[in-house]
């Protein structure tokens, strides 16, 4: 589900249901490069976050970036404290039911419609790209909590890309609620409120 990707020579490019969180990245999170023409699709991104980007250069990075060439679709996409006045790249982007604000409640759920939803796995399970249901959420696959997220996992001593200043501990500290901090929690209290209960996710 976490995943960050900055392509070069490539296009049809699919983000489903990724996100970036506490990442110090160059000029956007989720980003295409030069390629193709003015026309060309090079990438959907759906139902991805980014939140609190620590560092980027430029300064100003966007959540959901590309080069000059080509097009860019965003639709039920978040973000939320990223450097900079702007989310995205604004010449060449499509976006549908965008959440770009610093007061999101859980990034994993859309608020009045808009925004990501990652409650499911997402794509039939062994299925190839453009087979029937590898791009859909599977509804008896909730994705929550994460597979092996009791786990403690250590930060490594180093961490890259080098030119990144800041990161943090993603098991550091506590949960809101004062139990031990692991990954189902980490992603759904990073923007402050508390975690709501598993039943009121899947009811």
């Amino acid at each position: 589900m976490v995943g960050v990707l900055q392509p070069k020579e490539r296009c049809n490019l699919q983000y489903l249901g990724c996100g970036s969180l506490n990442s110090g990245l160059e000029y956007a999170a989720f980003r295409t490069d030069n390629y193709g023409g003015a026309n060309d699709l090079l990438a959907i991104v759906s139902d991805c976050f980014v939140w609190d980007m620590k560092n980027g250069s430029p300064t100003t990075a966007l959540a959901y970036g590309k080069a000059s060439n080509g097009k860019l679709t965003v639709s039920q996409c978040s973000a939320g404290k990223v450097p900079g006045s702007e989310f995205y790249e604004p010449n060449g982007t499509t976006l549908t039911n965008e959440l770009f604000t610093d007061a999101i409640d859980h990034l994993p759920l859309r608020q009045g419609g808009k925004g990501a939803e990652q409650l499911y796995a997402i794509g039939a399970f062994l299925s190839e790209h453009d087979a029937v249901g590898y791009d859909q959420p599977q509804l008896d696959k909730p994705l929550w909590p994460f597979p092996s997220s009791q786990e403690l996992i250590t930060k490594p001593a180093s961490d890259g890309p080098v030119a990144s200043t800041q990161s943090l501990n993603p098991y550091a500290g506590s949960a809101l609620d004062g139990s031990p901090l692991r990954l189902t929690k980490r992603i759904w209290e990073a923007t402050g409120k508390q975690m709501p209960s598993y039943a009121s996710l899947y009811p």
